[in-house]
């Protein structure tokens, strides 16, 4: 997926209108929202972004050198809750990604980078099967 951020141009179809509205009683997507929000702070915010900074940081320290080229600062600081990757020439990425959702690891490709976005409900072992699956890769 590209991100334009020079030139955006609305969705085709009904997805364009996907957005919060005060005026209708159809606003499921602030429903999902508040239930999102309520779930963070029953678990601490704290904890979430703990939880998602130790599996980047898992999964950056076991991804092989020889098949990923890091794409998001080493410094939890310096990065968001998510961490990015590529394949070391730019349509093998691609390749890897499709990979990746073949074998139900559910990741993003944006501007060309394989993006990981833990959450509360993930866990190491879901680490363990991405870095397996990146692992047996022949790209």
């Amino acid at each position: 997926m590209e991100l334009n951020f020079v030139d955006p141009k609305p969705c085709r179809g009904a997805k364009r209108w996907d957005a919060a509205e005060w005026a209708t009683h159809c606003n499921f997507n602030l429903s999902a929202m508040a239930e999102s929000v309520d779930f963070v702070l029953r678990a601490g915010p704290e904890v979430v972004a703990g939880h998602n900074r130790n599996l980047i940081e898992s999964m950056f320290s076991r991804l092989p050198e020889d098949r990923c080229v890091l794409a998001s600062p080493l410094d939890p600081e310096r990065r968001g809750p998510f961490g990015c990757f590529t394949a070391p020439k730019p349509e093998k990425t691609s390749e890897l990604y499709q990979k990746l959702r073949r074998e139900n690891i559910i990741v993003s490709l944006r501007e060309g980078k394989i993006r990981v976005s833990p959450h509360l409900l993930n866990s190491e072992q879901d680490i363990d099967h991405l870095i397996s699956v990146v692992c047996d890769w022949r790209g």
